[in-house]
């Protein structure tokens, strides 16, 4: 996809190289966090956030 980007014009090469370095060091920031992180850690976490139901909400008001 980069080499598209260049010939079509659409990027310049600092805008693909700055991309590239962007998600490169993003990526490696995620899976250094995820090795440190432990499954119980990820359920408690989940858990913790506030359920929203599911379904028709709003459906059955009439107005």
């Amino acid at each position: 996809m980069v080499d598209t980007r260049l010939v079509l014009g659409v990027h310049w090469f600092s805008d693909v190289t700055t991309g590239l370095l962007l998600g490169i060091t993003w990526g490696v920031t995620v899976a250094a966090i995820a090795r440190q992180l432990e499954w119980a850690d990820v359920v408690a976490v989940v858990r913790s956030l506030p359920r929203r139901r599911l379904g028709r909400q709003g459906a059955d008001r009439r107005g």
